[in-house]
C-alpha cells in the first residue's frame, strides 16, 4: 500500500509492485496505465476532498474527480477506504456516495466496499459478500434500491459475525 497525491509517485510505486494506491489525487494517465499494467489497485478516499472541498488545496477536489474517471477508464480496479484522521471512518457513507458520483454508480461503490475492499485486503475467502460459509457482517437498508445519497437515514439493522449490533 502506497501513500501517494501526484501521479510521478503513483506511476513509480504502481511500476515497483505496489498493491494499492491510497488517494492518488492528482492521476494522469501514465499512472492509471501503469496501475492496470501492475494490478496495482486504487484506493482513492474521495472523502479527502470530495467531502468539505473548500478546505482543500484549489483545484483538488475536481482533480480527484478527473482521477477516478482516469482509473475507471484504464481499468483500474477500485476499492473504498477511509482517511482518518482527515476524514473520520464513521463517515464511510459520505465515501459509498462519492464513489457513486464520481463514475462507479450505486451498485460500484456498494461493490467497491464490500467484496472488491475484502479482495484488495486478501481476505475475500472470508467475507465481502453474502454466501454460505462466509462471516455474516451486514448493513440492511429499508427499500430496495442501491442509492448511496441517503445511507444513514435507511439502515435498518447492523449484524457483526451473524449478531445484531445495536444502533442509534
Amino acid at each position: 500500500m502506497v501513500h501517494a497525491h501526484g501521479a510521478r509517485a503513483v506511476e513509480m510505486a504502481a511500476r515497483a509492485g505496489a498493491g494499492s494506491i491510497e488517494h492518488g489525487t492528482h492521476l494522469d494517465e501514465a499512472a492509471v496505465q501503469a496501475m492496470a499494467d501492475s494490478g496495482t489497485w486504487y484506493v482513492p478516499t474521495l472523502s479527502v476532498t470530495q467531502t468539505d472541498p473548500n478546505s482543500v488545496p484549489d483545484g483538488a477536489a475536481d482533480a480527484h474527480r478527473e482521477s477516478m474517471r482516469l482509473a475507471i477508464a484504464a481499468g483500474v480496479t477500485i476499492a473504498m477506504g477511509t482517511d482518518n484522521p482527515v476524514r473520520p471512518h464513521t463517515e464511510a457513507l459520505w465515501e459509498l456516495r462519492h464513489l457513486s458520483a464520481t463514475g462507479l454508480g450505486d451498485a460500484g461503490a456498494f461493490r467497491a466496499a464490500t467484496l472488491d475492499a475484502a479482495r484488495l485486503l486478501g481476505l475475500a475467502d472470508d467475507r465481502g459478500e453474502i454466501a454460505p460459509g462466509k462471516r455474516a457482517d451486514l448493513v440492511v437498508l429499508t427499500g430496495t434500491d442501491l442509492d448511496c445519497t441517503a445511507l444513514d437515514a435507511r439502515i435498518r439493522q447492523v449484524f457483526h459475525n451473524g449478531a445484531e449490533v445495536t444502533t442509534g
